[in-house]
This record gives C-alpha cells, structure tokens and sequence, in this order.
C-alpha cells in the first residue's frame, strides 16, 4: 500500500503523484539545533487533502495538516512542541518546493 510523502497517513489512500527532481538537501534549524541530510527520490506521493493544499500553494497549511496526521500516530511528534513540529516539516517539505517540476518542465 502506498503511503502520502508529505503527512504519511496510513488511513489516506494515496491519489496523486507530483513529479519531481531528485534532491538532497540540509534540513537545518531543527528541534534542538539538529540539522539532517535527506535525499528525495522523485516524485512525490500525496493523499487527497495534501495535492489540495499542494495545488493551492498553501505551504503552512499543508505542514498544519502534516503535523496533525503524524502527531495523531506518533507518540514522539505529539510530545514536540507544536511550533517546532511544523517547523521540522515545512523545512523537509522545502526539498519538495524545491524540486516540484510544474507542467511543462522536463522530469
């Protein structure tokens, strides 16, 4: 079973995928003055209520929503610090804005 990229919902079948170029990017700033390297391959798997948010370019809405479904299901994201976790993520999700191709771009 597939699972969204961006809110990894296990309850939220996957319905569309975003193409995307294949990135690394440094994850800084994170809880606790971590930073992190995450490598993105391709394209990006997203449910229904992310490809809305996606298509409507709403950035903090999406990591909001992104933050909520994880939170829900994880013990760990729920004892962080609301701020902090949609902060964690819209810095992850950033490689996604980052390496979207829109229509007409070359994937």
């Amino acid at each position: 079973m597939s699972v969204c990229d961006f809110c990894s919902s296990p309850d939220l079948p996957v319905v569309h995928t975003f193409p995307a170029k294949d990135v690394d990017y440094t994850a800084t700033r994170l809880p606790g003055g971590k930073t992190s390297t995450v490598t993105s391959v391709g394209g990006w798997m997203a449910c229904a209520r992310c490809k809305e948010l996606v298509d409507a370019g709403d950035r903090a809405g999406l990591a909001r929503h992104c933050a909520g479904e994880i939170s829900s299901r994880d013990p760990a994201a729920a004892s962080v610090p609301r701020y902090e976790l949609v902060h964690l993520i819209e810095v992850l999700h950033q490689g996604f804005w980052e390496s979207r191709i829109e229509k007409g771009d070359e994937w």
